[in-house]
């Protein structure tokens, strides 16, 4: 189908977003979207973002770069949940145009070119200033 998202492999940590931790071994459709169309996935060690055509994202998975749970609730998410919260308020009106996953964290660009980081940040790689980790997405200062 076009623009489904489709998953396959190492299942652990709810990575592949079927709500079970199994592996699987050929692609199969990530029911759990409800059939919204996907332009782009990133994927990460332990988690999945996709990009809707609506500019939304979904993540699922374990860790801090799914940019969805408090520091203090990290738990596996199995099944695809929306990213609607920011650091400072939530991303309301913010449309995406690109996401990118590097092992534990995640990068999106907005349309008008501001850049949201969010997960662990050590080694300075979310550039906000800092190496500390973000639960949730920030939009980066450009200098």
């Amino acid at each position: 189908t076009m623009h489904a998202v489709y998953t396959w492999g190492a299942g652990s940590y709810g990575r592949l977003g079927h709500g079970e931790d199994t592996d699987v071994p050929i692609p199969r459709k990530v029911q759990s979207l409800g059939g919204i169309p996907c332009t782009q996935i990133a994927l990460g060690m332990l988690h999945s973002v996709a990009l809707t055509v609506r500019g939304t994202m979904w993540a699922w998975g374990a860790g801090l770069a799914l940019g969805l749970l408090p520091e203090v609730e990290q738990a596996v998410v199995s099944t695809p949940r929306e990213i609607v919260h920011a650091k400072e308020g939530s991303l309301g009106s913010v449309c995406i145009i690109q996401i990118a996953a590097g092992t534990y964290h995640t990068v999106a660009l907005a349309q008008g070119g501001d850049i949201w980081t969010w997960g662990l940040g050590g080694e300075y790689r979310l550039g906000s200033g800092d190496a500390d980790n973000l639960e949730f997405p920030m939009k980066i200062e450009i200098v």
